[in-house]
């Protein structure tokens, strides 16, 4: 017996141990069906001792007695032996145990970092996994060649694989709160929910903001912003679940640029949804930034008398002629479409088009469908998102609410609006709805 425990490899010696507590554990529910049997066979005995005679009734408890002794003397004998492997197990064969521990905690040590509880899902961290795999096999030979020693360094955050960054751009109205939520579902995203409103207030370069964030870089004065300091209702940091969560006992720590950024640089998926930002202004970051490699970009279309339909519930709307204008609507919609086509044919594997009106049809096929484009994986917490988020109309409706019946809320528009303005409406825009396949 010890020549065998000292010739097995420990991964033997681990299954082994294994099928030893099934076959124990499979022992004992047998055995306890007979002890159960045997109990209601004495109980009826009992019942019967005006039948039987007293040496005969002796007899019988006897034999369940020695039933009882033999079947404790083998679990006796099965647990001893399980004792004995996993005593050697553990003091024989101890540094196999802890190298092997070892290269695991680095490396789960290099990806998690100071990270929040939705780490803690196997989704997370299987996305993780890849990301790193990835990384690694790519890095291999330069690693060999400038032979660099990973556990060595002091920041884990320089090993860890490029952030799977994905911007949405739309216009006001056209459904990209509903699409950044779904893609949020995921465990661990980042979500930027409408930087360029930063801008409202404040002067700087949209594109330099966009490259800012994409780097985990956060100015003390977009946090502030965001985090409702300047203008309360803009309290946009809530919708970042990651940070929100991890800052929810110190909700100073939201506005440190050096405690989100780490957030951020030990997440998996850094997402960013804007209605400020065309296409055009985004053109000249896609083309000079070498970076732009690890972007996916989706841009989210929608039927301008659906636009124009949704943006009559909003007052400020209505007011400013930025917004309720159905001409500048479908000009700037043909631009960005123009210039989509254009940055598709450099980069096709980076944009992506999504209508408004396919993804309301068939939700989940078209959710599936762009989860596939960005490599990400569709998972339970997505699938129960759309369950709960496209069955049914609340009762009161509220702008910014991505409670709807899916299939239904692309065409509401057509019942909403006088005809005169539909009309009016499709005759402005029928070069964009041509575009759109709709006309």
């Amino acid at each position: 017996m010890v020549f065998f425990f000292c010739q097995t490899p420990p991964e033997i010696l681990d299954k082994l141990l294994c099928v030893l507590a099934s076959a124990v554990w499979g022992y004992l529910r047998h055995h306890k069906l007979k002890l159960q049997c045997k109990e209601v066979l004495s109980s009826f005995v009992q019942l019967e001792t005006w039948r039987q005679k007293p040496a005969s009734l002796g007899r019988r408890f006897r034999t369940t007695d020695r039933f009882r002794m033999r079947c404790g003397n083998k679990l006796l004998i099965a647990m001893l032996f399980i004792l004995i492997v996993l005593f050697y197990r553990i003091t024989i064969t101890p540094l196999t145990f802890t190298n092997a521990a070892y290269s695991n905690s680095g490396n789960q040590n290099a990806l998690k970092g100071q990270t929040g509880d939705s780490l803690d899902s196997d989704l997370s961290e299987g996305i993780r996994a890849v990301r790193m795999k990835q990384f690694v096999e790519g890095s291999k030979g330069l690693l060999l060649d400038q032979s660099v020693d990973i556990s060595t360094r002091t920041s884990a955050v320089e090993f860890l694989p490029p952030i799977s960054k994905i911007l949405i751009v739309t216009t006001w109205r056209s459904g990209s709160s509903f699409l950044g939520e779904v893609i949020s579902s995921l465990p661990d995203v980042f979500y930027s929910y409408e930087p360029m409103a930063y801008f409202e207030t404040n002067n700087g370069s949209k594109t330099e903001l966009i490259r800012s964030l994409f780097q985990c870089q956060f100015p003390a004065g977009y946090l502030s912003y965001i985090n409702g300091v300047e203008v309360p209702r803009r309290k946009f940091m809530i919708l970042n679940k990651r940070v929100w969560g991890a800052c929810r006992h110190n909700r100073t720590l939201c506005n440190q640029p050096e405690f989100v950024g780490q957030q951020c640089s030990t997440s998996n998926i850094h997402l960013m949804k804007t209605v400020r930002l065309r296409v055009k202004e985004l053109s000249p970051l896609l083309i000079t930034d070498p970076a732009f490699t690890n972007w996916k970009i989706i841009y989210l279309v929608r039927d301008p008398r659906g636009v124009m339909s949704s943006r009559n519930n909003l007052q400020w709307c209505v007011r400013d002629p930025a917004c309720n204008d159905a001409g500048r609507l479908c000009s700037e919609v043909n631009e960005d479409l123009e210039e989509l086509n254009r940055l598709q044919n450099l980069f096709p594997n980076q944009l992506y088009l999504l209508k408004f009106e396919d993804l309301s049809a068939n939700v989940e096929t078209e959710t599936k469908k762009l989860f596939q484009f960005l490599n990400m994986p569709f998972s339970r917490s997505v699938k129960d998102y759309l369950a709960r988020h496209t069955q049914s109309n609340p009762p009161v409706h509220r702008p910014g609410e991505t409670f709807r019946e899916s299939k239904s809320v692309a065409s509401a528009w057509k019942t909403k609006m006088s005809m005169d303005r539909i009309a009016n409406i499709t005759g402005v825009c029928i070069p964009t709805l041509k575009i759109l396949g709709i006309l």
